[in-house]
């Protein structure tokens, strides 16, 4: 064990900066190298990979106000259907929309937005804390302290999500 953790120990990582006139304003360009390829350098490629700098932007068309709206996505902290209409909630405002959920799910990135009921959207990065009740009922809190029913259903993708 004593020599496993010297060897992980050992790692180092150098990140240097690089200009290269050969790639537009907006192009990035990663190079991972390594003497053997592991487990590590797999999930700094997979991590480097699902970075994005661009946001994807949400058009809702706002029931109440009666206006079209572009909702950056890594600003919509759940999504809720109420009636005949979805509810999104935002940092700053509540958005609703004649819309299905799923075709709006669709559109949203998978790897910030799960599922947590049939009528029910949240996204993992405004995840603070599961809860179960007394009665045994799952709730997600939100930083925003919005709760939202997890059922059954979607328990265990969420638990996988969150890595547990």
């Amino acid at each position: 064990m004593t020599a496993l953790l010297r060897q992980k120990a050992k790692r180092a990582m150098q990140i240097e900066f690089k200009k290269d006139p050969a790639l537009t304003e907006a192009e990035v360009a990663v190079d991972v190298r390594a003497q053997v390829e592991t487990a590590d350098t797999d999930r700094l490629m997979t991590y480097i990979g699902a970075f994005q700098t661009q946001n994807k932007v949400l058009l809702v068309n706002d029931r109440k106000r009666k206006v079209l709206v572009q909702v950056p996505e890594d600003e919509i902290i759940s999504i809720e259907v109420q009636k005949d209409f979805i509810t999104i909630v935002t940092k700053q405002n509540m958005y609703e929309e004649r819309e299905r959920l799923y075709k709006v799910l669709e559109s949203l990135s998978p790897d910030k937005f799960i599922q947590v009921a049939k009528a029910s959207v949240i996204n993992l990065e405004y995840l603070k804390q599961i809860e179960v009740t007394r009665m045994g009922t799952t709730i997600a809190v939100l930083v925003n302290n919005q709760e939202v029913v997890v059922t059954r259903t979607y328990y265990k993708a969420l638990k996988q999500r969150m890595g547990a």
